[in-house]
């Protein structure tokens, strides 16, 4: 049988409250995330073994006038 309009009302208000759900844990969790990653980006270290040397390795073929 076919949903009624409440029962699709509700669905709806769900998502939304699962979206807004998401959004916040995003928000939250961001700061932690990026200063995980920026902890491997600031050393050099990366999560990779043998991550850095092919970095290394890699910059040296591109002219200094185009790096950061």
């Amino acid at each position: 049988m076919g949903e009624t309009k409440k029962q699709k009302k509700g669905n709806i208000t769900n998502l939304i409250l699962v979206g807004m759900l998401a959004v916040g844990i995003i928000l939250i969790a961001y700061p932690t995330i990026a200063d995980w990653w920026n902890s491997f980006h600031a050393t050099g270290d990366c999560p990779v073994p043998g991550c850095s040397q092919v970095l290394t390795e890699w910059l040296k073929g591109i002219p200094s006038r185009c790096r950061f």
